[in-house]
């Protein structure tokens, strides 16, 4: 099974290394430079897993992660946060009772360490998935 991760990062740079890395690893990619058009990609790429950026100009991260977990179809993908700004999850909770994000990883990125959390972030997915009960 083809698993799908789309990149939310404003800095291209940065976001098509991580595609670039993540196409080595098997995986199919789409890039965002912006939180904006968020609900409409999913619905069209249907990803597996979602890489996200804290710092972005137009939205911030933090609000990206509230729109994903207060959206019906976007609430159960798995959500990585990739940020040189870590210390604004403290700042800037994520509000409520809304799940905080499947992983946490500092940038600058070191590929083996993103390699082994995306490897992580989806396998215990996979497994909640394979125990929750069919409807």
């Amino acid at each position: 099974m083809d698993k799908k991760i789309l990149i939310i990062d404003d800095e291209a740079p940065i976001a098509d290394l991580i595609a670039e890395f993540c196409n080595t690893m098997g995986y199919s990619t789409q890039v965002l430079n912006s939180g904006k058009d968020i609900l409409n990609v999913i619905k069209s790429f249907h990803p597996d897993l979602i890489t996200l950026d804290l710092a972005m100009p137009d939205i911030p991260g933090t609000k990206v992660l509230a729109i994903l977990r207060k959206d019906e179809q976007a609430r159960h993908i798995p959500v990585l946060i990739i940020s040189s700004t870590i210390g604004s999850l403290r700042e800037e909770p994520i509000s409520g009772d809304l799940a905080p994000p499947e992983g946490v990883m500092p940038k600058p990125i070191r590929m083996e360490g993103l390699r082994k959390k995306i490897d992580t972030v989806l396998h215990a997915h996979d497994k909640e998935r394979e125990q929750s009960p069919k409807q």
